[in-house]
């Protein structure tokens, strides 16, 4: 798995999780930040959860230069000075500084997932009060903190996803089925639960029929490469 590759599956993997309550900024990914829970429109958090997700998959070298920030500003005049700043051609792993306001500022990040006939796809916190994947033009984008991710793992290491079946259930099998949701199939009422039953089989099936793969109910390599790359 290539550090793009953790970095999506960690940012992905986190999709539905939502402020409590709603319109608080109370939530996990600002309480990690802080080192306690704060709360109020001084909280803003879609750069907190950009900075969450590097930590979350042992990344956090590759942001800010290891430290942390809330600001999209800040990350965009310290990827300048590193020369690590773009403004198109935007590539999955990237984080997407965008400017809906329409005025000069920065205002909303997102790390991108996917990118599809002029439009990209982003998995962003503070938005609607949780973590989504949300299609948008490139005209809403100001540019993009591109980090300089090594092009595999290091020799020797091999990091695998583990196979998941009907019956199994767990952390990775939530992680799934967020994906799974993230692609528009649905996983029947529960969600993501982490129990891989019947209706997460099925929505499995469906996403792998669409993909042109085995159509097998286990999401083995080829299922977890196309959820992870898109």
């Amino acid at each position: 798995m290539t550090e793009i590759d953790r970095l999506v599956y960690a940012a992905e993997a986190q999709i539905g999780t939502a402020e409590d309550p709603p319109g608080s900024n109370n939530i996990k990914y600002n309480t990690a930040y802080y080192s306690h829970a704060v709360s109020g429109d001084a909280y803003p958090w879609c750069m907190v959860f950009v900075w969450w997700v590097f930590r979350d998959a042992d990344l956090s070298e590759l942001f800010y230069g290891g430290g942390k920030t809330a600001s999209c500003t800040a990350l965009m005049h310290w990827a300048q000075q590193q020369g690590r700043w773009v403004t198109g051609d935007y590539r999955r792993g990237d984080v997407l500084l965008y400017q809906l306001d329409g005025d000069a500022y920065m205002d909303h990040a997102g790390i991108c997932v996917e990118v599809r006939d002029g439009r990209v796809v982003a998995v962003e916190g503070n938005t609607g009060d949780e973590v989504r994947r949300v299609e948008r033009k490139t005209d809403s984008i100001g540019g993009a903190y591109r980090p300089a991710y090594r092009e595999s793992t290091a020799p020797g290491v091999d990091i695998r996803l583990k196979e998941l079946d009907r019956g199994d259930q767990g952390e990775e099998v939530k992680a799934m089925q967020l994906l799974l949701i993230g692609r528009g199939c649905s996983c029947g009422s529960y969600g993501a639960d982490g129990d891989f039953g019947g209706d997460t089989e099925s929505a499995l099936r469906c996403f792998q029929r669409a993909c042109g793969i085995t159509v097998d109910g286990i999401c083995g390599k080829d299922s977890w490469k196309r959820l992870l790359n898109g």
